[in-house]
C-alpha cells in the first residue's frame, strides 16, 4: 500500500518558481499491519523525491506568456514537502527566467498549497527586422517574487509513480504580479 503526497510541480506561467504540488509516495517495509500503521502515522519509506516538468500560461499586465519550468521535490515528513524550480515564460515583447524554492504543505490527500520565494529577472525587447533585439525604455529588472499557491495531483501507472497536476499560483513582484497556471507531469522516487 502506498500514500501519496503532494506533487511539486510548478515550472508556472510566467516563470514561475514553483515546482508545483508533488506527489510523493510513501511505502514501508515489513508486515501488511507495521505498513498500516506507518501510514496512519505519516511515515515516509523508498520514495521521497519527485521531478517534475510544468506547461502553463502567465498572465501579467494582460499580457500572456507561455511558462515551462521544472521543479523537484523533497518529502520532509508528515504533511511537508520542501520543492524549488525554475521557470521560463516567454511573451512577444518580454522574457522572464524564475528560480526560487518553497515549502508545500498538503491540506487534502494529494492536494497541497505552496508558500514560496526566488528571484525573477525580466527581459525586455522584441526581435527586430534582422534578430536583433531593441530594448525598450524601461530596461531590464531583476525581482525579488512571493509565490503562494495551489495544485491537486491525479496519479496514474501501475505503480502510481506518475502524476498529472493541475496548477494555480500568484506571483507577487510589488507592482507586477503575475497569475501563473498549467499543469506538470511529476514522476516520484
Amino acid at each position: 500500500m502506498v500514500k501519496k503526497v503532494s506533487l511539486m510541480a510548478g515550472i508556472g506561467l510566467g516563470l514561475a518558481l514553483s515546482v508545483g504540488a508533488g506527489a510523493a509516495q510513501e511505502a514501508h517495509a515489513g508486515s501488511q499491519g507495521e505498513e498500516a500503521h506507518s501510514q496512519e502515522e505519516g511515515g515516509h519509506g523508498a520514495f521521497k523525491n519527485e521531478v517534475g516538468l510544468f506547461l502553463g500560461n502567465t498572465r501579467k499586465s494582460n499580457h500572456d506568456a507561455f511558462t515551462v519550468g521544472l521543479d523537484y521535490l523533497r518529502v520532509l515528513g508528515g504533511r511537508f514537502n520542501l520543492g524549488a524550480f525554475v521557470d521560463y515564460a516567454s511573451s512577444g515583447h518580454e522574457r522572464e527566467y524564475i528560480v526560487g524554492g518553497g515549502l508545500w504543505v498538503e491540506v487534502v490527500e494529494h492536494g497541497a498549497v505552496l508558500l514560496g520565494g526566488g528571484i525573477e529577472r525580466e527581459v525586455f525587447g522584441s526581435e527586430g527586422a534582422h534578430g536583433t533585439e531593441e530594448a525598450e525604455p524601461h530596461g531590464d529588472k531583476t525581482l525579488g517574487l512571493i509565490r503562494v499557491g495551489a495544485s491537486y495531483v491525479f496519479h496514474f501507472g501501475s505503480d502510481g509513480r506518475w502524476g498529472v497536476a493541475p496548477q494555480a499560483f500568484l506571483d507577487i513582484t510589488g507592482g507586477n504580479d503575475a497569475w501563473v497556471l498549467g499543469a506538470a507531469l511529476g514522476y516520484v522516487f
